[in-house]
């Protein structure tokens, strides 16, 4: 913990660390949410990206089997 508290101090910006176990758990939740929130969206973004190959490659089979062999 000495590194982090050193830390705190050297920067004057009124930065301090938590002094409780409850002012710990707080920030811990707050990480643990913004953690999840930035899971979820790249998960969503993967998806998507996902089903938008799956949808291209379908569209361009049934193109060729339209056109049928050259």
């Amino acid at each position: 913990m000495a590194p982090l508290h050193l830390m705190a101090q050297a920067a004057d910006g009124g930065f301090r660390l938590p002094s409780s176990p409850a002012e710990w758990a707080l920030w811990l939740a707050f990480a643990a949410v913004i953690t999840g929130l930035w899971w979820l969206v790249r998960r969503t973004r993967r998806r998507a990206q996902e089903q938008y190959s799956a949808r291209r490659r379908r569209e361009q089979e049934e193109r060729r089997r339209r056109l049928g062999p050259d």
